[in-house]
């Protein structure tokens, strides 16, 4: 695992089970990806934006998101996993918004996944 911190946050605003409840599922979706992959990495990020708000990121090396499934990601029962329920990154979508934050996925210009969501900072 490798943490990629921007010393500059030092708090954030939100519910802590809640915002562990998100981590948690973004970490195991990336370590579920990673199964098989020879040499697995997976980087938390976290920085400031420009408005104010605090993104954090969990990327992995894996081989990514099906782009046909783009529009569907965030969405209840979308699972690309074995035995999945396909409510995780629904969930995460609804926690991250309950806290006025956004969330977003995309494949790395390395061949993994990239999952960024914001939450407001102090």
């Amino acid at each position: 695992m490798i943490y990629d911190i921007d010393p500059s946050v030092t708090a954030l605003v939100g519910d802590g089970v809640q915002i562990t409840q998100v981590m948690t599922n973004l970490l195991r979706n990336a370590a579920t990806a990673l199964r098989g992959v020879a040499s697995p990495t997976i980087t938390v990020s976290c920085r400031r934006t420009q408005d104010g708000t605090v993104e954090i990121g969990v990327i992995d090396n894996g081989p990514g998101f099906d782009p046909e499934a783009d529009s569907a990601r965030f969405h209840q029962r979308a699972t690309s996993t074995t035995g999945g329920l396909g409510i995780g990154l629904s969930v995460c979508r609804a926690i991250v918004a309950a806290h006025h934050g956004t969330i977003r996925a995309e494949n790395t210009a390395q061949g993994g996944a990239a999952v960024y969501f914001t939450l407001p900072g102090q």
